[in-house]
């Protein structure tokens, strides 16, 4: 299972993929869905809801099952504290990285859960060994062990010819 990040659905929504000409992609995504393949939490959800726009109404077509509720895992909230604290305590990052982290966001949470129930996250985000004026998703999932996977990687893995959902998915 993939649990997606907010910025998959932003950046689509807003450039690539917009509904107004690529409702494929947006099909697949319910298809593989569906297909036990990917979802996301709440908190991604609440950002997405936010927007009062045509990602926020598509957002909330999908059925409740699409989110998983993040914060009602005892295990997952122990992950986020853990990762709270190698946050604030890594040397690594600046004081307003480690402050804007610690905000309320579904970053942390999406890293949490994907760590406790071995899943993997759907993000633009890129590691960075260096960067220190932020704590993206992908180098605070290297510090759970959880893999990462842009967009155009895990499209060439479960679709083919304009968005059909390969059928070894």
């Amino acid at each position: 299972m993939i649990l997606i990040d907010s910025n998959i659905f932003i950046q689509s929504a807003r450039m690539e993929y917009r509904f107004c000409f690529c409702g494929g992609f947006w099909h697949l995504l319910k298809e593989l869905h569906n297909a036990g393949q990917v979802c996301s939490i709440r908190a991604v959800q609440q950002e997405l809801l936010a927007g009062h726009d045509d990602l926020a109404k598509w957002i909330k077509q999908l059925p409740n099952s699409f989110f998983l509720d993040e914060r009602q895992d005892r295990n997952v909230q122990a992950r986020y504290g853990d990762l709270m604290n190698w946050a604030v305590n890594h040397p690594q990052f600046n004081d307003v990285a480690k402050k804007q982290f610690a905000q309320p966001h579904a970053d942390p949470w999406l890293v949490a859960y994907a760590a406790v129930h071995k899943m993997k996250i759907l993000t633009h985000e890129k590691f960075d060994p260096n960067i220190r004026r932020s704590i993206k998703i992908p180098n605070a999932a290297d510090y759970l062990n959880v893999d990462c996977l842009g967009l155009y990687d895990f499209l060439e893995e479960v679709a083919e010819n304009n968005f059909n959902l390969k059928q070894t998915v």
